[in-house]
């Protein structure tokens, strides 16, 4: 659950006070490698805030995959790809650029380490025959998908130090689009979070609704026969889960979402439910209890029994607050 909770704000993905160098990373994460010439990378040894960022590259490298066979890492065609999602305006030449000279001057990949092209030199050959007949942008485009981004340049990028970018002269040109990737990992970071949290929040819900339902025919089924310890039981392992999902829903959306997000109504309903029903099971064992132990009689507790069958039936209206059963509402 610790992973699904709200990464850390910038820069942007935290930094270190431990200074970590970063070597010539290649990928190496035991199934599945990723990487150009001998240099590796023990992912296992990576600190927190630097495994966040491998798992990034990971994604973009996968998004990428179908686009770029026979590519190992992740290229700037697929890094400006994911960019155009948030900056639409973003050109592949001028980003191919900025992260050339970005790998260069603010990473310290030498000219002999870098191992930027990919395509051999049969592929250049054919490209350099047909590169009259194709228009500049998709000039551009191959030139990206040529380019590759080594994990010790994709990191240098997600924790972007801004003071050396802006004292870089070299790279006083590209600093407006350098703030651009950087700001495409953030963004790409908390979307990636923010969907995980939302498809956790799903499940739960669709699973609460479920057995808000099994609840009910339980409910209706007890009625009758409301003494029986059976019922009892059943009645505290309902409790139970909902308390659980009370937590499970702090854990994943926080307790901000929960006091102040759009369902703040619904999540404080929850919560005074839960909170009622605890006291029915309280009160419901004091009572088993002194009617075993004396003459207490059965219509001495009918206030109780009431007070409890209406907590128990204000669960079944949470069933409205799920799309399905307030359409049949409208």
């Amino acid at each position: 659950l610790n992973s699904l909770m709200t990464p850390p704000s910038v820069g942007e993905y935290g930094t270190d006070d431990g200074k970590q160098s970063v070597g010539e990373y290649g990928i190496d994460d035991g199934n599945q490698s990723l990487a150009q010439g001998n240099d590796f990378v023990d992912v296992k040894m990576l600190k927190n805030n630097d495994r966040q960022v491998y798992e990034e590259y990971l994604r973009f490298y996968q998004r990428g995959l179908q686009a770029s066979d026979g590519v190992d890492l992740v290229t700037a065609s697929m890094f400006v790809e994911v960019a155009k999602d948030y900056f639409p305006l973003i050109e592949f030449e001028a980003a191919t650029n900025a992260i050339r000279r970005f790998m260069v001057y603010m990473c310290d990949i030498t000219e002999e380490s870098r191992n930027f092209d990919f395509a051999n030199d049969g592929q250049n050959c054919e490209l350099e025959d047909h590169l009259s007949e194709i228009t500049s942008e998709q000039r551009a485009k191959t030139a990206a998908m040529n380019l590759c981004i080594p994990f010790k340049a994709f990191l240098c990028l997600a924790r972007l130090d801004t003071d050396k970018l802006h004292e870089n002269q070299m790279l006083q040109d590209d600093e407006h689009i350098i703030m651009q990737l950087h700001h495409t990992l953030v963004n790409e970071k908390k979307d990636f979070v923010y969907e995980r949290q939302e498809l956790v929040y799903n499940i739960i819900e669709t699973v609460s609704a479920g057995v808000i339902c099994i609840n009910a025919i339980v409910l209706g089924a007890s009625i009758e026969d409301h003494e029986d310890s059976l019922w009892f039981v059943v009645e505290i392992a309902f409790t139970l889960f909902y308390i659980l999902e009370i937590i499970l829903k702090l854990a994943v959306r926080g307790c901000g979402w929960f006091v102040l997000g759009q369902q703040w109504q619904w999540n404080l309903y929850d919560l005074t439910i839960v909170l009622i029903g605890v006291v029915d099971l309280t009160m419901d064992a004091v009572v088993r209890t002194a009617s075993a132990n004396s003459s207490l009689q059965p219509s001495d507790l009918a206030t109780l029994k009431a007070f409890a069958l209406l907590g128990r039936l204000a669960r079944l209206l949470r069933l409205l607050r799920f799309k399905i059963f307030s359409e049949l509402k409208g």
